[in-house]
């Protein structure tokens, strides 16, 4: 009996974890989508949370599913199309630049989108083909006119909402701190929130120390 009773709390667990790494790349179907992964059983999302790289699979997986299903009913929107679209390009082009690319894919009419879903040569082309407007260089690790300043405001306004969850009255100063960290580092943040809290926690013990020492008499 107690070993029953364990089971929906340990999927419910596993649950909350999955959601999270979800979530971090494709907030609007996250609830759909790990509903459809949970349904493989703990142990393989036990083997999700432990590998990336098998979680961003199975999350395709999922995408194609939920197109098929749309295409079945008639009911396809872009935005599930875009999140598809996006996982596809970062297999291509896995930088900063991949949600750049996918923006300009997502200006085409919906058919085309899915014909680019359909065939990985047509997609391929279509990605060479931004890349080459957008000025990529060849190692792919910039992006046209993309600056670390452009990347970090966008950064910075997802952070700033997470900063808030855990201190609203100084997610101002402490999002300003954690904007020194570079792009990278901050794309990683985004994606842990328990190595967000830890770094907001140490932004506090800072502010805090800062508050002792200007407050000191001279």
């Amino acid at each position: 009996m107690e070993t029953e009773s364990a089971l929906p709390l340990t999927k419910e667990i596993l649950g909350e974890h999955l959601f999270s790494k979800v979530e971090s790349s494709h907030p609007e179907s996250a609830d759909r989508i790990t509903g459809m992964l949970l349904e493989a059983g703990n142990e393989q999302v036990m083997a999700m949370l432990e590998d990336d790289n098998l979680l961003a699979m199975c999350i395709k997986s999922a995408l194609k599913v939920i197109h098929r299903e749309c295409e079945d009913t008639g009911s396809i929107d872009k935005q599930t199309l875009g999140e598809e679209l996006y996982s596809l390009v970062l297999d291509l082009k896995p930088n900063q630049c991949a949600a750049k690319i996918t923006g300009m894919l997502m200006e085409l009419d919906i058919s085309t989108i899915q014909n680019l879903l359909d065939s990985p040569t047509d997609l391929q082309k279509a990605v060479n083909k931004a890349v080459h407007t957008l000025n990529i260089d060849e190692a792919g690790n910039t992006c046209g006119k993309v600056t670390d300043k452009e990347e970090k405001q966008e950064i910075g306004e997802e952070l700033y909402n997470l900063v808030a969850l855990q201190q609203r009255e100084l997610a101002p100063k402490i999002t300003g701190m954690l904007l020194e960290m570079s792009v990278q580092d901050l794309r990683e943040l985004l994606q842990q929130p328990d190595m967000l809290k830890k770094k907001v926690d140490l932004a506090m013990k800072v502010l805090q120390q800062e508050k002792i020492i200007s407050s000191a008499p001279s």
